[in-house]
């Protein structure tokens, strides 16, 4: 079985690759701290689900499509 914390670290980076965006404009975008953002996207902590979801809707893309 899969770590969940990688399956999500993986998709942020993917999505963020996907659409030309830094952590510096995704800690802008979320409202969230820089060390926070890099704790998500190297697999280390789990956003909860309501940064799940407005990472989701920044990206215009389903909250499982960073989730699976």
């Amino acid at each position: 079985m899969k770590d969940p914390k990688q399956v999500i670290a993986k998709n942020i980076r993917y999505y963020m690759e996907q659409n030309g965006k830094s952590r510096n404009d995704m800690c802008k975008a979320l409202n969230v701290k820089y060390t926070t953002l890099a704790d998500w996207v190297n697999g280390k902590t789990c956003p909860r689900i309501d940064r799940i979801e407005q990472m989701a809707a920044y990206f215009g893309i389903e909250k499982s499509a960073i989730l699976d």
